[in-house]
């Protein structure tokens, strides 16, 4: 798949299954510290909250991991 960047615009990898996000330079963006602890924790069976993580990456990765909601 070829995707067309624009400006400031980066495809950073979440490291499961190919997923990639597309995240702007020049605004706050996820690192590899926060794909590495989606990874460590356990996946949630029950409901769960995303309270302040700022790029819903670790939500993201946890979905894609198997938590349903």
């Amino acid at each position: 798949m070829n995707i067309e960047l624009g400006p400031h615009e980066r495809l950073d990898d979440l490291v499961l299954d190919g997923m990639k996000v597309i995240q702007r330079d020049d605004q706050f963006c996820f690192s590899l510290d926060t794909v590495l602890l989606a990874h460590f924790g356990a996946v949630p069976h029950g409901p769960a909250l995303d309270l302040g993580t700022g790029t819903a990456a670790i939500p993201l990765i946890l979905t894609a991991r198997g938590a349903k909601r």
